[in-house]
């Protein structure tokens, strides 16, 4: 009958034993002489212990021949792969950290905002006598100022070049649809 463990983070010697596959005066001697990790109440977190055993190297010669012991050493390597993973992006600066990411969308939405804002203001005494074309014309070229302050190139908005092809593109559409209307 297979052993389970209730509870990863308050494992008893006995789970301990029988997950190793070793005698439970076994892991009495990983504590006392080896420094097993152990918990302030006796108990033992199950990962904590994987990772001693993994950097005391012994792990990997560990005969898994318990089936609680394989999923849980197979969890662990991939858990442990995985943070390998991340600490690498973060090394080759692939991986960022979100409150900095959100701190710079902040304010390039701040900037649009304010940008908006002002066009109340900024606008009304400009456009004063205007025909409607030149009407057109100057909030066209307001809205495209935006448009190029939003896209512009910031430590975690790299490809500036792909926001002004679609400020671009979002502008020559808005020319294509001028061209049919005025075909029709």
């Amino acid at each position: 009958m297979a052993h389970t463990v209730q509870d990863i983070e308050n494992a008893t010697r006995n789970d301990l034993a029988a997950l190793f596959n070793v005698h439970p005066s076994t892991v009495s001697r990983w504590v006392a002489r080896d420094g097993c990790p152990r918990n302030s109440n006796g108990k033992f977190d199950l990962r904590k212990v994987i990772l001693w055993r993994l950097e005391d190297g012994n792990l990997e010669a560990v005969s898994c021949e318990n089936e609680e012991a394989t999923k849980w050493l197979t969890e662990f390597r991939k858990e442990r792969a995985l943070l390998a993973q991340i600490e690498r992006k973060k090394a080759e600066g692939k991986l960022w950290p979100v409150d900095k990411i959100e701190e710079q969308w902040n304010a390039r939405i701040m900037l649009v905002t304010a940008g908006l804002t002002a066009l109340g203001d900024r606008l009304p005494p400009v456009l004063v006598g205007k025909k409607r074309s030149e009407v057109r014309k100057i909030i066209k070229a307001e809205i495209r100022e935006l448009r190029n302050n939003y896209a512009q190139k910031g430590r975690y908005c790299h490809d500036r070049g792909l926001l002004k092809r679609i400020v671009d593109f979002l502008e020559s559409d808005e020319k294509t649809k001028k061209l049919k209307n005025k075909r029709s």
